[in-house]
């Protein structure tokens, strides 16, 4: 992945998983990387312990990273969280959609509502 030093990335869902792994790639190349989580730490102790987990991680590439909060299916705390990124960064370049929700069950069981929530 070269040219990524000093490029600006926003990852959603960027506190576990898949998404965890790709912030900790980017600041491995040398980039900046916002951090997007939905529940409020006092909330979700496990979701505070990964955050931690991976902003240390960034920490130790030598690149700046910020954290930020928003629920990528409520258009208002999105425009927040990206004003958030482009504000702390100066600019933002690369925008990685990870964050996603998944309702166990068949698909053809799930109501209408839960496929729209999946989706939004």
């Amino acid at each position: 992945m070269r040219g990524l030093k000093g490029k600006n990335v926003l990852v959603t869902g960027g506190t576990s998983g898949i998404g965890q792994a790709i912030a900790i790639r980017f600041a491995q190349e040398g980039a900046n990387v916002a951090i997007n989580y939905r529940k409020s730490n006092e909330d979700a102790a496990e979701t505070e312990k990964l955050v931690n987990q991976c902003l240390k991680r960034v920490r130790q590439e030598g690149v700046t990273e910020i954290l930020v909060k928003g629920d990528v299916a409520k258009e208002q705390e999105v425009v927040g969280m990206v004003a958030k990124v482009v504000e702390k960064l100066g600019g933002l370049d690369i925008l990685v959609n990870n964050a996603g929700i998944q309702i166990a069950g068949d698909s053809h069981e799930l109501a209408t509502e839960q496929i729209d929530r999946v989706l939004g």
